[in-house]
């Protein structure tokens, strides 16, 4: 599946048969492109822009590799995607949550949060700064997010 454009943390574009699909990658939670989130001084970030940024870094320009396993309510596809076939490549799930920008909504990627504990600019930090809140509540970013 050729790329075609990352829109935010979770989610991307990808040509599939001559169709533009967008896809949403399972198994992990991003802010959304444009919020912001919250620092310890009270000060503003672009944690969106700089999550979307993050996925683009990792997904580079080529072809992705994944399964397109179901659509969620607004109708995206949902995968887990790699930047080469499996058992290569990087797991573009995994690497997000690896890298504190995303936290992990099932124990797919759960041993990777382990490894970002003291992460607090990334979103993962700003999430368990709050209370574990993606954990309790997978949606409830806006809580830290404006």
């Amino acid at each position: 599946m050729p790329l075609v454009h990352v829109i935010d943390g979770d989610s991307l574009t990808v040509s599939q048969k001559g169709d533009t699909v967008t896809v949403r990658l399972t198994s992990i939670d991003a802010v959304e492109y444009r919020k912001d989130c919250g620092r310890a001084d009270s000060s503003r970030w672009s944690c969106g822009h700089d999550a979307r940024r993050a996925l683009e870094q990792i997904t580079g320009t080529g072809r992705l590799h994944g399964e397109l396993a179901a659509q969620d309510a607004y109708q995206r596809a949902l995968a887990s995607s790699r930047t080469r076939p499996f058992p290569d490549g990087v797991d573009l799930g995994a690497e997000m949550v690896r890298r504190g920008w995303a936290v992990a909504t099932s124990n797919a990627y759960f041993g990777e949060e382990a490894g970002h504990r003291e992460a607090p600019r990334h979103l993962a930090g700003q999430l368990r700064a709050a209370g574990r809140l993606a954990r309790e509540r997978p949606l409830c970013l806006a809580a830290i997010c404006g």
